[in-house]
């Protein structure tokens, strides 16, 4: 049998693509190997050093970092890369912000663009933009596309 499959219509603000963070709420599996947080997904040693080091701004960029894993998930051109590391950085500013934290803790939110800048191509998805389709395939359902 073939679940009902629908996209959920939210604000452009609220938009990381085709497929929102929130989409992923429903969709656990999916979720667990889209979004690793902040640091290389594909080098764990890599990701583990800068959680012992930067624990701090890591609990506070969780969220844009899992934003950013989607956005990259999801894919494009390299306008949709540039995009998305730029909505990371503003994520991660405002999330800095918002706690107001000190100056330093922007200063690792523009050490964290650069590293994702020049070293995110190799997790950047190029080519056909994924869809909640893509999903829910990935999660281990079944979905007709349209």
């Amino acid at each position: 049998m073939i679940p009902h499959c629908t996209l959920r219509y939210v604000s452009r603000e609220q938009r990381t693509g085709d497929v929102i963070l929130g989409d992923l709420d429903f969709y656990p599996a999916a979720r667990a190997r889209i979004c690793n947080g902040v640091g290389p997904k594909a080098l764990p040693v890599v990701g583990w050093a800068a959680d012992k080091i930067f624990h701090e701004p890591n609990q506070i960029f969780r969220a844009a970092a899992d934003a950013h894993d989607v956005a990259y998930w999801i894919g494009g051109g390299w306008r949709a890369k540039i995009l998305a590391d730029h909505r990371f950085l503003l994520a991660c500013v405002e999330a800095a912000l918002r706690r107001r934290a000190p100056v330093p803790l922007i200063g690792v939110a523009w050490l964290y663009f650069g590293l994702v800048a020049c070293g995110g191509w190799i997790a950047f998805h190029r080519g056909r933009r994924r869809d909640i389709v893509d999903v829910i395939a990935l999660d281990g359902r079944e979905c007709a596309r349209n």
